[in-house]
C-alpha cells in the first residue's frame, strides 16, 4: 500500500492491508502469483475519510504485477459506501475491505 509521497507503516496501513486482503480474496486463488500494487489517491493518512457529503470515501488505482514484476493489469477503484459509525479504525478497515471488492469487480469483468 503506497501514498503519493509518504509510505511508512502505520495505523493506516495496518488497517488496510488485512483488510483489502480479505475484500480481494475472492478473485485470486493462487494458482498464479499476483502482486497488488495500491495506490490511494490524495491519501490524508490521519483524516477521517468522511467526503464533504458524509458519505466514506477511498479513490485509487491497483496495479497488479506478475512473477517477474511486469505490471499486468491497472484497475482506478474508488471505494464509495455509507458512513459507519464513530470509529475511525472501522471506518479504515469497511473502506480497505470495500476497495479489495471493487477490484475483484474489475478483474472478474475483464475476464
Amino acid at each position: 500500500m503506497r501514498s503519493a509521497f509518504y509510505n511508512p507503516p502505520d495505523a493506516f496501513s495496518d488497517a488496510f492491508v488485512p483488510a483489502f486482503r480479505n475484500g480481494a480474496a475472492a478473485c485470486f486463488d493462487g494458482r498464479r502469483p499476483v502482486k497488488a500494487v495500491v495506490f490511494i489517491h490524495a491519501l490524508d493518512r490521519n483524516g477521517d475519510l468522511i467526503a464533504d457529503d458524509g458519505r466514506v470515501r477511498l479513490p485509487g488505482s491497483v496495479d497488479l504485477h506478475d512473477a517477474r514484476g511486469r505490471v499486468i493489469a491497472r484497475y482506478p477503484i474508488r471505494a464509495d459506501l455509507p458512513l459507519t459509525g464513530d470509529d475511525l479504525t472501522d471506518r479504515r478497515t469497511a473502506a480497505a475491505e470495500t476497495f479489495g471488492e471493487r477490484l475483484c469487480d474489475r478483474v472478474i469483468a475483464a475476464r
